[in-house]
């Protein structure tokens, strides 16, 4: 794999505001999708592990373990979207 296409850690995700991503199922006919706070895996795993863990995360609805990672959308001037819930 090349440096330009290296899969980020759980740190690299943890550096940048805002410290969650979405994950979303990809499992048949479930596409079940959630937001996920970093955090806990940080404290967890540790900032070196690599974030193709938690791809591998097993789904809550259907219990697949292939996921798609997303950063949340930035808000223009207003900075990156406040995880679901908060206001």
């Amino acid at each position: 794999m090349s440096p330009d296409h290296e899969v980020p850690t759980i740190g690299d995700l943890c550096r940048a505001e805002p410290r969650w991503v979405r994950i979303s199922c990809n499992g048949p006919m479930c596409h079940h999708h959630s937001a996920i706070a970093l955090v806990p895996f940080l404290i967890a795993w540790g900032p070196d592990e690599t974030s193709n863990r938690l791809r591998r995360l097993p789904c809550s609805k259907c219990g697949w373990r292939d996921n798609q990672i997303r950063q949340p959308s930035m808000m223009g001037s207003h900075g990156p979207e406040p995880f679901p819930g908060e206001t």
